[in-house]
């Protein structure tokens, strides 16, 4: 553009000048550099070589033009700052040595249409070297200015390098962590989210604007009223924000998430902007229920444990004290149970102990309390019974397992030794067990396949 610019000015200024015939034959070479510049078939490095011959040669035909007038040479100290600005040493280079061969050979062959003075007609050569001076003095000012200016575009590439860097580390630890961040600013009123957080809620970020209400509306209905309450008292109060919530996303599926989040204030304590994360805990939440679930039930059969059947116990022996109420414990051992795994395997056995499980389920009360001791041992916790109705609850127990159970194309039917245990006064849950316990082995003493009490 500047070099085209030139096409344009020069002529006027030899029509000034009166030399009209002279500007235009150098206008023709200058516009001719202009044209091969302008060529994008050329590499860049051939394009800026010649812009820097065409701005050059505009320099020297302005001086020409003028007769030598010594401000005309200025130009040249301009358009060397300018070509300065590709920073790159081709052009400067050849911009360089296009003022010294000008001011040298044109100044010794013409040296009044270059210096525009009687002084340098016998010593040209002298003029050149001073005004090759005051190009090389120029010439480091504008190395130096490229070399400091080369040191913070460096230093601004290093810093972008390391910003975008940044980003890209703390999106793939959101979304290796399940986690997104926002950002509210007051300000402005503008939400914004990260790309993962637009993940996290299965929103499209080209189509979907994060505001409180549009994050609220993905809210399960039955949290959207908590979370706007606590959203409107942490900006009330200034107060951090910590709590979970289920989001649903568009797709139906319902995830758990963790919001935190925390207050920026200026310098004169003003609430500017406010930012956070949204945690994904779904599967944390599904581990720790899972965890708490094999705490307190046996992993084969589904039963509740011994830790979960003590605890039970222990306030049903409460409740009993306080009602008057009896409660009953039964204990039961599966009499020649080794022979099936012996006979069929492992996994037989564990499929016959599951459907054992099974059936005791179908003989208990929903408020009864079925356990799994290990191996083939089994309690049931039956409250708010006497004696006489635990022992019919154990002779349905007989009947279920007396039913023969298929394995492997084979009828399996097995007895079970049932102790029974009437909490009656002040019996501690070791108490009853053993008193249940006892019973069990004292069946098994006689004979197996029987139900006895403790009483």
């Amino acid at each position: 553009m500047l070099l085209w610019a030139h096409v344009v000015v020069l002529p006027l200024i030899g029509v000034f000048r009166h030399q009209t015939g002279a500007a235009l034959r150098g206008v023709a070479i200058v516009a001719a550099f202009g044209v091969g510049a302008m060529q994008r078939r050329l590499s860049p490095g051939y394009r800026s070589a010649l812009a820097t011959l065409g701005l050059m040669s505009s320099s020297a035909l302005l001086v020409f033009i003028s007769d030598g007038v010594t401000e005309m040479h200025f130009h040249f100290f301009v358009m060397i700052a300018v070509i300065t600005l590709y920073q790159a040493w081709p052009p400067f280079l050849l911009s360089v040595v296009f003022v010294l061969l000008h001011h040298g050979v044109f100044g010794a062959i013409a040296p009044m249409s270059v210096y525009g003075s009687h002084s340098v007609m016998d010593t040209p050569w002298l003029w050149t070297l001073v005004h090759a001076g005051f190009v090389l003095a120029e010439s480091v000012a504008c190395l130096v200015y490229w070399r400091v200016t080369e040191d913070a575009l460096d230093g601004e590439r290093a810093a972008r390098s390391g910003l975008e860097k940044a980003h890209g580390d703390l999106a793939q630890a959101q979304e290796l962590s399940a986690m997104g961040s926002w950002e509210r600013d007051l300000t402005s009123d503008t939400v914004t989210w990260s790309h993962q957080l637009y993940a996290l809620a299965g929103v499209d970020p080209t189509t979907f604007t994060p505001t409180t209400e549009s994050f609220l509306e993905l809210l399960h209905p039955d949290d959207k009223a908590r979370v706007a309450e606590l959203i409107r008292v942490a900006f009330e109060a200034g107060t951090e924000l910590d709590y979970e919530c289920r989001l649903v996303r568009p797709d139906g599926e319902i995830r758990t998430m963790h919001a935190l989040g925390e207050w920026v204030t200026d310098t004169e304590g003003t609430v500017t902007r406010m930012f956070g994360t949204l945690h994904d805990v779904t599967e944390r939440k599904r581990l720790q229920v899972e965890i708490e679930y094999l705490a307190f039930h046996d992993p084969l059969t589904g039963l509740a444990n011994r830790r979960l059947f003590l605890n039970r116990l222990g306030h049903a022996l409460a409740v009993t004290e306080r009602s008057g109420l009896s409660c009953a414990v039964l204990f039961m051992d599966l009499d020649g149970f080794k022979k099936v795994n012996d006979t069929f395997s492992h996994s037989a056995g564990d499929e016959f102990l599951c459907e054992v499980a099974r059936r005791l389920t179908r003989v208990a009360r929903s408020v009864d309390t079925i356990a799994r001791f290990g191996g083939d041992e089994f309690a049931l916790l039956c409250e708010g019974i006497n004696l006489e109705m635990a022992m019919r609850v154990a002779e349905r127990i007989d009947e279920q397992l007396h039913r023969p159970v298929q394995l492997q194309g084979t009828d399996v039917s097995l007895r079970g030794s049932i102790g029974i245990a009437l909490a009656e006064g002040r019996l501690s849950t070791e108490d009853i067990l053993w008193d249940a316990d006892a019973a069990m082995y004292a069946v098994k003493s006689s004979g197996k396949a029987a139900i006895r009490s403790s009483k």
